[in-house]
């Protein structure tokens, strides 16, 4: 999976495709999250491939640790506000996933409930 993603780390479609691959194999996702770390450190100077790298872990993270993903998809918004047009279709994911958020959020009990 590294290879893969390493062949086009500014390509979301690589990511896709490896974790769609990952969804069918033994890999868990901190493996993957460790694989994006990785990768963050082998281009360090590459602010797509870091906002790509914290948008995917956003998504790894969502249903396991909310708060997490919430700083993971927020540092990958600033990221590609100075990449993109405001118009870019990476931001309605990145509003889709917020929003999936916060709703999960408002349907959690308080405790003691």
């Amino acid at each position: 999976m590294s290879q893969l993603l390493h062949l086009d780390p500014h390509n979301p479609t690589v990511f896709d495709g490896c974790f769609a691959y990952a969804r069918g194999s033994i890999v868990g996702w901190s493996d993957l999250l460790d694989l994006l770390d990785t990768l963050r450190t082998d281009y360090p100077g590459d602010q797509l491939v870091h906002a790509n790298c914290n948008f995917y872990a956003g998504k790894l993270l969502i249903n396991t640790d909310p708060a997490s993903a919430r700083k993971h998809f927020i540092v990958a918004q600033e990221s590609f506000r100075k990449l993109f047009p405001r118009g870019h279709h990476v931001f309605a994911a990145l509003r889709s996933a917020l929003r999936q958020l916060s709703q999960a959020k408002r349907a959690i009990p308080p405790s003691g409930a």
